[in-house]
Formats: C-alpha cells, sequence, structure tokens
C-alpha cells in the first residue's frame, strides 16, 4: 500500500487498539502488548484490537466507502483473498456490474475468477512491483 491514498480497511487495522466501552482507537506497534487485554487510555475500559471478527459487522461507512471507491473507480484490483466472505466478495461483482474493468491477484482461482476480466495467478508481493513501475508513465 506504499503510496496509496484514501485506503480503506474494510476489516480494520490489527496494529490499532479500540475501547470496548468508549469506542477510541489508538494505534499500537507494540509486541508484545505489555498488559492482556489492553486498557485504553482515555476511559481505563478494556481495549481489542481494532479488526472485524467473523459475526461482527462492518461500519456502515466502510461499506459506503468501498461501494463509493467502485463507483469512482476505472478499474477495480481484487487481490489476495479467497473471495467467499461477505460483503467484500461481491465488491468485485459489484463493479462488474457497473462496467469497471476487474483484475484478480490470488494464487487459486475464487469461486468469482470467470467473472472477472482479468485473473493472475501469482503472489501479490511478487507481482504488484512489476505491474506498478514508478519509471514509466501511461498517456
Amino acid at each position: 500500500m506504499s503510496g496509496s491514498k484514501n485506503i480503506i480497511e474494510m476489516h480494520g487495522n490489527i496494529w490499532q487498539i479500540r475501547c470496548t466501552q468508549c469506542g477510541e482507537v489508538e494505534e499500537s506497534y507494540e509486541v508484545p502488548l505489555p498488559k492482556l487485554p489492553p486498557d485504553c487510555k482515555s476511559c481505563a475500559s478494556l481495549g481489542r484490537p481494532n479488526v472485524v471478527w467473523f459475526g461482527e459487522n462492518l461500519a456502515m461507512d466502510v461499506i459506503d466507502g468501498a461501494l463509493g471507491a467502485i463507483e469512482t473507480c476505472d478499474v477495480m484490483m481484487i487481490i489476495g483473498t479467497s473471495g467467499v466472505v461477505e460483503p467484500a466478495a461481491s465488491m468485485g461483482l459489484i463493479a462488474k456490474q457497473t462496467g469497471k474493468t476487474v483484475v484478480e491477484i490470488n494464487l487459486e482461482p475464487t469461486p468469482n475468477t470467470g467473472l472477472y476480466d482479468i485473473h493472475i495467478r501469482a503472489k501479490s508481493g511478487e507481482i504488484l512491483p512489476l505491474l506498478y513501475d514508478t519509471e514509466s508513465t501511461v498517456n
């Protein structure tokens, strides 16, 4: 994600702690954490990783942000996913239905691979640097 702007972290960020009481979110890169579970620095209640676990809902502003990004993009890249966990699994289909080009980069095919425009079967860490060459320009 180096150089990326306006990133939507659909499933949260493991480097953040969210308070279970007041909802305050703080960054923490401490490994290991000195206390488990960590305390909220604002209200001293219990903290937890700021990620969405199975069975939890994504925040509506996150879903709205993803749908808005699909609406304004030309190309959607789906990278390194099983393609089965909703609602993220449907985002590529929404992009296709709205006329966007969808590129899937994954080691294995997903249930939607055949519906996308391009499937690149490769490791994302190896293929993305080749696709993003800062020395070249597109006119």
